[in-house]
């Protein structure tokens, strides 16, 4: 007996510009699934509001930065009284190809209510340098070899996210080398 749901996914190279959004989730039986891959975006003050019970919000954003990139990811998810089953899920990560990018990651959650299941996650990640290093040494091009360490994070806990963007990673030119 859902009423409405929510999934985001968010794919952020090297930001420039912003997106502010407010999504209400109430019984208007609402389902969206939006995927954004864009390289000249972030999400910046997105505000979901769960106004009844039997809602779920999952929203995740990545973002993978070379040269001197900036990640705002902020989401603010807010639960009314009395709204029972909600289910709410936050994943925000940056992995910084360089040590200039930096990132703003604040994943909120304000809870009015006590039976509902949420979680959420904020990560930063810098590449390893010696991996890198040891990829070099194997005959790789860097741009190789940081593709070859986005895919491995990726594919820690997001395989099947990492399959509907890996085209992008391994056919443009994302990265700075």
């Amino acid at each position: 007996d859902l009423n409405s749901k929510l999934k985001i996914k968010f794919l952020n190279i090297s930001t420039t510009s912003k997106i502010n959004k407010k999504i209400k989730l109430d019984k208007s039986k609402y389902v969206a699934t939006e995927k954004t891959y864009t390289k000249n975006a972030s999400l910046n003050k997105t505000k979901i509001y769960h106004l009844t019970a039997n809602t779920i919000s999952d929203v995740t954003c990545l973002g993978i930065g070379d040269g001197k990139s900036h990640f705002n990811f902020d989401i603010e998810t807010k639960i009314n009284k009395n709204c029972d089953n909600v289910s709410v899920n936050q994943d925000l990560k940056v992995i910084a190809l360089t040590d200039l990018v930096s990132a703003d990651l604040s994943p909120i959650l304000k809870i009015n209510h006590y039976n509902i299941t949420g979680s959420h996650a904020a990560v930063f990640k810098r590449i390893n340098q010696e991996d890198l290093y040891y990829l070099l040494t194997r005959g790789l091009s860097i741009k190789e070899a940081k593709n070859l360490i986005v895919k491995g994070n990726l594919l820690i806990n997001n395989e099947k996210y990492y399959q509907e963007i890996e085209a992008i990673l391994w056919t443009e030119k994302i990265f700075q080398c």
